[in-house]
């Protein structure tokens, strides 16, 4: 019996094709009948259960399967500024563009006023950016097409003529032009960190630091009324300066007589709690290197763990609060410690937003870039696995036995208390 061969890669990519053409003649894109098909295909073939996700997640990781990171909470992800940091604007287009752009330079200059600021603008706008007093520098440059519209992104001679400007290093540069075609310029810049509006990939947003999306096209797509220019790019001045402004000195606190420090054991989702002995072990040691007294908060449903804590610690050195203190008391409270401990709680930003020395201990539940405590004095430990963020709820759901949060030992949390509790009251 003579048997057949299999088929070869092309024949088998020749049916795929075919039997795609027949699906979409069948089921166009975003049909009715596409979307039964997709609906059938759902109860046919149900997906995983989230704990088998999150476990594929955790293992598609490289070693170590945790990582820890260690961070300052007014500059995430370590992005931080000097004192007088060199920042570079590019606005380069029409008169029209720059006056709607006023708004938010005017926003950049409030956040870093000791910032050296340069605008890289077209000769056209030079007079009317110089008159605005907002920048220390202003370098002109043509970026259009002979049909004036900057539509050549990767014209050797228009980057080449954009190097001829020599323009030095800067700390931070900032793109506010919407579309994509200038942001070649804005990476051939010599510049630590980068920031400006979503672009295709080609443009060269994957290699921004801080990038935001550009709603226009996306309102339209779902019929709602995008928002005016004005308002995108004053949004973008607003993330710039949220993220990487130096925050200004905390408000005045009251240190107390007495020195003592903040714990609190407990968090809205159970799984976020890091290991409580770690956290005995901590207290012990601050207590023990610095002389302080240890004040454990939390509501009535963090009394087990806070009982266990003060149990853990020396008599006469430790009071429990748990449940008994009313939140309206809770800020007059804060203000008086050396040092506040938590996790990704309200307690944690409250104190935080007070200018409290806080250490937040941050599970992969969440991602602790978007959802950590700000304040002056925050350092953030965070725990992150393949896994991250899983948004679970308690720790007998988490299939990876809490890795983002057992990878956090008690050495690192200690080194960022000690860096804290050195800063004056």
């Amino acid at each position: 019996m003579n048997q057949s061969s299999p088929p070869t890669d092309e024949a088998v990519l020749r049916i795929a094709r075919c039997l795609i053409r027949w699906r979409n003649r069948l089921a166009p894109p975003g049909s009715p009948q596409a979307r039964l098909i997709r609906r059938l295909v759902t109860l046919l073939r149900p997906p995983p259960d989230e704990a088998i996700v999150l476990r594929r997640g955790f293992l598609a990781w490289d070693e170590p399967r945790a990582r820890v990171a260690t961070w300052d909470g007014a500059a995430p992800r370590g992005m931080v500024l000097p004192p007088r940091p060199r920042i570079l604007i590019l606005k380069l287009d029409h008169i029209g563009d720059l006056v709607v752009a006023m708004p938010a330079l005017r926003h950049l200059r409030a956040a870093f006023p000791e910032a050296a600021m340069t605008l890289v603008c077209g000769p056209w706008n030079t007079d009317l950016a110089g008159g605005s007093g907002l920048f220390q520098g202003i370098a002109a440059f043509d970026a259009f097409d002979p049909n004036r519209q900057i539509a050549i992104p990767d014209a050797p001679d228009r980057l080449a003529r954009f190097a001829a400007l020599e323009l030095g290093p800067f700390d931070l540069a900032i793109d506010l032009r919407h579309d994509s075609d200038t942001r070649p310029l804005l990476l051939a810049v010599d510049a630590t960190w980068r920031a400006g509006f979503q672009a295709p990939a080609a443009a060269g947003s994957a290699k921004l630091d801080l990038v935001l999306p550009d709603s226009q096209d996306a309102l339209s797509r779902a019929g709602l009324t995008p928002l005016h220019a004005g308002v995108r790019l004053e949004m973008l001045a607003a993330a710039v300066a949220a993220t990487f402004a130096r925050q200004s000195a905390h408000p005045p606190r009251q240190p107390a007589a007495d020195a003592y420090i903040v714990v609190a054991p407990g968090a809205g989702a159970p799984v976020k709690r890091w290991p409580l002995e770690r956290l005995m072990a901590l207290a012990a040691a601050l207590i023990a290197s610095h002389n302080v007294t240890v004040t454990v908060i939390g509501s009535s449903g963090d009394g087990a763990d806070a009982e266990a804590l003060t149990a853990s610690l020396p008599a006469g050195r430790v009071r429990d609060l748990t449940g008994s203190l009313p939140l309206a008391d809770l800020p007059e409270l804060l203000r008086g410690a050396r040092l506040f401990i938590g996790y990704d709680s309200g307690p944690s930003h409250l104190a935080a937003s007070l200018g409290v020395p806080t250490v937040c201990v941050f599970a992969g539940v969440s991602d602790a870039a978007v959802w950590h405590p700000v304040g002056p004095a925050v350092i953030v430990v965070a725990g992150t696995t393949g896994c991250s963020p899983c948004r679970l709820t308690h720790a007998s759901d988490c299939p990876n036995e809490r890795a983002c949060l057992t990878a956090i030992d008690v050495e690192t949390v200690r080194n960022a208390c000690e860096r804290l509790m050195t800063l004056p009251a």
